[in-house]
């Protein structure tokens, strides 16, 4: 899954994000891209939904906007998402 958010300021957000995603259950490996704002996450469908990991970076402050969520071929695929 990848996301495109926007907050990142530095380098250290996308790492940070990295880090704490990566500690979150189900979650098998993130990697965030500053300048970009493009979040790639794998994870296991069994143990963690795509909308807490949406809320999930929403938490931790960046923006998702509208929920914009990237496939694999660079395509936006657009939804929205409850709980802004």
């Amino acid at each position: 899954m990848i996301y495109q958010v926007k907050g990142f300021t530095c380098i250290t957000c996308a790492v940070g994000l990295d880090t704490l995603l990566s500690k979150q259950k189900g979650i098998l490996s993130s990697k965030s891209t500053y300048p970009e704002g493009k979040v790639t996450v794998k994870f296991e469908e069994s143990a963690i939904t795509e909308k807490a990991i949406e809320g999930f970076i929403a938490e931790m402050g960046s923006v998702l906007p509208a929920a914009r969520r990237l496939d694999e071929v660079g395509r936006s695929i657009e939804r929205q998402w409850k709980g802004n």
